[in-house]
């Protein structure tokens, strides 16, 4: 196994903390063990942790060696719990933050078989007849501009966001909401949004994509304001 930089070794470190790894006043292994499973040198690995001592993750106690610190493991799973019981209105109100930027970025990024696969999905969604078509097409359309970032954080941070729509408040202002004509309405703000990333111009998807975000919230709430106005 490759050797590892003190950097490497502390952000994998304070990855593993994140996901409750080790768990809340949990034992790290020895640093002889740890050094062996991580592929490092001793001093490499003390560097490491020596940088997550300073912010309070772990420390020591007498016959238990090191140890996470209380909520430091927990704190990930905490705002995860907290975000999925976000309102309808405090998503929509990150989506119209987000999302833009995202089909910016997608714009730059996105590859020639990204484009293909969006094209796809929107076509799919012009041609539903039943509202959970157009819905699963919907969704992977903007899965898909989350993907064509070609970042991985703001794939997964798509991800959280989704786990929040699939919830019953979310699923029950869009059934209430759907008509034949705002899915119409939202396929022709689909081919804008598609137009502008199939012609690589960011500025052009931002405006694209905040009208579709003020258009569905508007459905959804009556009104909706822009969090940037």
């Amino acid at each position: 196994m490759r050797r590892r930089k003190s950097r490497e070794v502390e952000s994998l470190l304070r990855d593993r903390i994140a996901t409750g790894h080790w768990g809340a006043d949990g034992g790290i292994p020895a640093e002889r063990e740890l050094a062996e499973t991580l592929g490092v040198a001793r001093n490499t690995l003390r560097t490491a942790l020596k940088a997550l001592q300073d912010d309070g993750l772990i420390g020591r106690r007498v016959g238990r060696g090191t140890i996470v610190k209380r909520d430091s493991g927990e704190g990930l799973a905490s705002i995860m719990a907290r975000m999925t019981d976000a309102s309808p209105r405090d998503l929509m109100h990150a989506r119209l933050i987000i999302e833009p930027q995202a089909a910016a970025a997608a714009a730059l990024h996105a590859r020639d078989v990204d484009l293909g696969l969006l094209g796809a999905a929107h076509a799919r969604a012009s041609a539903a007849t039943r509202s959970d078509d157009f819905e699963n097409s919907d969704a992977e359309f903007h899965r898909l501009i989350f993907a064509s970032t070609r970042n991985e954080f703001l794939v997964n941070l798509h991800e959280i966001l989704q786990v929040i729509r699939a919830r019953k408040p979310w699923i029950e202002i869009k059934r209430r909401t759907f008509s034949e004509d705002r899915r119409r309405a939202y396929c022709a703000e689909h081919a804008s949004i598609l137009s502008a990333l199939a012609s690589r111009d960011p500025q052009a998807a931002l405006r694209a994509m905040t009208a579709h975000m003020a258009s569905v919230g508007a459905n959804l709430f009556g009104s909706i304001t822009l969090p940037f106005t």
